[in-house]
């Protein structure tokens, strides 16, 4: 919410297509902006020549406060009847969105400001649809598993015995023996 009611018309560069903040909860960052936002902030009105892309109510000198932002966004939300989220909600949605996306991490983490892999992560949510879908994948190869009567699917089985996928020889261990001179039997994936 800071960026968004601190940020100044002076920190946008349009020709450009970037918006750099001198100083966030971040430190300074620059970032380019969609085309969606390039459009947003190109038309929307300025208030008195006030330096503040969001000015204050009752003094366009000053930046929006942080009620009047709260309540601004209650109304919008009421008036276009969607349910109450955060602007922080839209951070973590944006967050999973991106990582969701195939989006390369290093560039979500530039989009979202974070430093770390696991600060980036903290705002990624897993969605049920994956889930799912992990859950039907999981299901699919213990059925297969179930089918081949407990022998799992493997690229190892079309292979040659005593060979790896690199062309390079497998050497086994001798079959180990019980103490009366039986050999134990090995796993089934074993053999």
């Amino acid at each position: 919410m800071s960026e968004i009611t601190s940020l100044e018309w002076d920190w946008i560069d349009f020709d450009e297509r970037r918006v750099v903040w001198p100083d966030s909860k971040t430190g300074g960052i620059s970032k380019p902006l969609s085309e969606e936002a390039y459009d947003l902030l190109r038309n929307a009105p300025r208030f008195h020549d006030s330096p503040y892309v969001v000015p204050a109510v009752t003094n366009p000198q000053r930046r929006m406060s942080k009620h009047s932002y709260w309540a601004a966004w209650k109304r919008i939300l009421t008036a276009s009847g969607l349910v109450h989220v955060g602007t922080h909600g839209i951070r973590h949605r944006a967050a999973t969105d991106i990582a969701n996306s195939g989006i390369p991490l290093k560039v979500g983490m530039t989009l979202t400001a974070h430093k770390t892999v696991t600060m980036f992560m903290r705002y990624v949510h897993v969605e049920d649809d994956q889930v799912r879908a992990a859950a039907e994948i999981v299901a699919d190869r213990r059925a297969t598993i179930i089918r081949s009567k407990g022998k799992a699917p493997s690229p190892w089985l079309n292979r040659p015995p005593d060979t790896l996928p690199a062309g390079g020889k497998v050497v086994r261990p001798p079959m180990p023996y019980s103490g009366s001179g039986v050999p134990l039997r090995r796993a089934a994936n074993d053999r």
